[in-house]
């Protein structure tokens, strides 16, 4: 009797123990864990902060010196150039300025993507202004996106009724699509908001 209490006693310390041996060997794995989890939180905290201060903003009067370069760049006909410096002048900000030098010369560098999000930013600023709606619209006329571009020049046209350019331009892109009718529909809503205007005169003469 006494023998088999012994041997149940040993038994379950042996249980016991196997037990307590797996709840330890969890508890390292989870300790594992969470140090795996705190480096790559740390790594990754680092990496971050690295990326983000690499493009540090500058003061503005910092930012007005780079965009008097990138002018005298520009005006020199170095548009990569100028595009450089315009870029680090926007580090000082999204100044309106700043933002439609930078689209102009990336649309001469045919940089489409680049000269879309800067103006994309700028309309953001300047919501009703016809002009800005209508060079966003060359800017994907040109890179092949004629609805996009048909929309910006309606929405110039719809923001400025007397700016004619938008008018223009949206007729002869709609001529290049060989859709006369759409042309002749932009063109009779030009000539009602500007009767006396002798561009719009003029294509009236050229549309079958």
């Amino acid at each position: 009797m006494v023998t088999n209490k012994c041997n149940c006693s040993l038994f379950s310390v042996i249980i016991k123990s196997m037990k307590i041996w797996r709840v330890v060997r969890i508890h390292k794995f989870l300790i594992w864990v969470m140090v795996l989890a705190l480096a790559l939180a740390i790594g990754f905290g680092y990496f971050a902060k690295k990326f983000t201060t690499n493009v540090k903003k500058i003061s503005e009067a910092e930012g007005s010196v780079y965009f008097e370069k990138a002018r005298k760049a520009q005006e020199e006909g170095d548009l990569q150039k100028a595009k450089e410096l315009y870029e680090k002048a926007l580090q000082a900000g999204d100044n309106e300025a700043y933002l439609e030098k930078y689209a102009q010369v990336s649309y001469g560098l045919q940089q489409f993507d680049d000269s879309i999000e800067s103006y994309t930013k700028l309309l953001k600023q300047r919501q009703d202004s016809a002009s800005t709606w209508n060079s966003i619209g060359n800017v994907y006329r040109d890179n092949g996106n004629s609805d996009k571009a048909i929309e910006s020049y309606q929405k110039a046209i719809a923001t400025d009724s007397h700016y004619i350019v938008a008018y223009t331009n949206l007729i002869n892109l709609y001529l290049l699509q060989a859709n006369n009718e759409k042309a002749k529909e932009v063109l009779e809503q030009g000539l009602k908001a500007n009767p006396n205007d002798a561009n719009l005169a003029g294509i009236r003469k050229n549309i079958k």
